[in-house]
């Protein structure tokens, strides 16, 4: 599956789902499975990080960004290959006590606006934290230092209080969506929010995108889908953009699409995190 998340924000990519009728633990990590969650909404899943974000230290934490997907398959995914993934310039370090899998409850993706899982990321002027949200708790589950904590703690702005709730989200598309939901069945929904971005002049407003996809979370090679993408303003739900792509390759990778003119330490830090935020759940 591939999702094209526009204004730099972290997109979600799972590989390997296993539909399972209860829990089971894959090993690595902080040991055993995380709770069973239940599908939530954005507001919800971010109430729980802000109180896990409270508990976790000290500072005033501030949540630059999150992203979270649908999928109508439940499924438990190891979280073993967060310990690969410093880069030069930024070093991740697997949170102590995260679990090693994770269940992703199932979700309607095309209503309701809910999500199996839910990552956010947080700063507090020195730190950054990704913390994950699967309806069951919010936890920690990595922490990135050098270059890419210095970007976002320097450049990227909190998301705003008054940022709409997903089921608002599904609502300002759902004109706009309408003959692809209807020509199109088995989709999974990815959902990315950035609080904004300033940086040597360039603006970025904060911005909802949303993406609806025929592409499962395990695709073969050769596998094609049918995707639709819209970017709305996250407090506005006024879509600015939305476009359809049909026949287009599945993966089980995901990209970023940065605005044009960011500094590569930008682009390398968004690089960074989407890898995060898939190698957490493959």
């Amino acid at each position: 599956m591939v999702i094209i998340v526009v204004l730099a924000v972290v997109g979600l990519g799972v590989a390997g789902v296993i539909p399972i009728p209860g829990l089971h633990s894959n090993g690595g990590g902080g040991g055993g499975s995380s709770p069973a969650g239940t599908p939530s909404t954005f507001a919800t899943a971010w109430n729980q990080a802000n109180q896990s974000a409270k508990a976790y230290g000290s500072g005033s934490w501030k949540t630059y960004l999150a992203a979270g997907i649908s999928t109508p398959i439940a499924s438990t995914q190891s979280t073993d290959s967060v310990n690969n993934l410093s880069s030069p310039g930024c070093t991740a370090t697997p949170a102590s006590g995260l679990p090693s899998s994770v269940h992703l409850p199932a979700a309607n993706p095309t209503t309701g606006g809910l999500g199996s899982v839910w990552f956010f990321l947080y700063g507090n002027g020195s730190d950054l934290v990704l913390f994950l949200d699967n309806g069951a708790s919010a936890i920690p589950a990595l922490t990135l230092t050098g270059s890419c904590s210095t970007v976002y703690n320097s450049y990227f702005q909190p998301l705003s209080p008054s940022v709409l709730n997903s089921p608002q989200v599904t609502q300002a598309v759902r004109s706009n969506a309408s003959a692809f939901l209807a020509a199109n069945s088995n989709l999974t929904t990815s959902y990315a929010v950035i609080g904004g971005l300033s940086y040597l002049g360039l603006s970025i407003p904060s911005t909802w995108t949303l993406a609806y996809t025929t592409c499962g979370l395990t695709e073969t090679a050769g596998s094609t889908g049918n995707t639709f993408n819209a970017t709305l303003g996250s407090t506005t739900g006024v879509v600015s953009a939305s476009s359809v792509v049909n026949d287009s390759p599945c993966s089980t990778s995901f990209g970023i699409s940065p605005p044009s003119g960011l500094a590569p330490a930008i682009t390398q830090t968004l690089t960074l995190l989407q890898a995060e935020a898939a190698a957490l759940l493959e």
